[in-house]
C-alpha cells in the first residue's frame, strides 16, 4: 500500500513542479511584455516631445522668441 501512495505522491509532485515552471515562464513573458510596452511608450513620448521642440524652434525663428525655455524644451533636456 505504501508503494502505491509513494508513486501517487511522486506523480503529484512532478505535476506541481511542471505547473510551477509554466507559471514562472508566463510571469517572465508578462514582465518582458510590460517592459517592452513601457519602453515603446517612452520612445513615443520622447519622439513627440522632440517634434514639438522643433516646432517651438521654428516659432522662435519667426521673431517670437522668449528668453525662458519652453516646458517642452525642459522635458527633452531631462532625457
Amino acid at each position: 500500500m505504501q508503494k502505491g501512495q509513494n508513486k501517487e505522491a511522486l506523480k503529484a509532485l512532478e505535476k506541481a513542479e511542471e505547473a510551477a515552471g509554466q507559471a514562472k515562464e508566463i510571469d517572465i513573458f508578462l514582465y518582458v511584455q510590460t517592459l517592452k510596452g513601457h519602453l515603446m511608450q517612452a520612445l513615443l513620448i520622447w519622439g513627440v516631445l522632440k517634434r514639438l521642440n522643433k516646432g517651438t524652434k521654428r516659432h522662435s525663428k519667426l521673431g517670437k522668441s522668449s528668453s525662458e525655455p519652453t516646458p517642452i524644451t525642459y522635458l527633452i533636456n531631462l532625457t
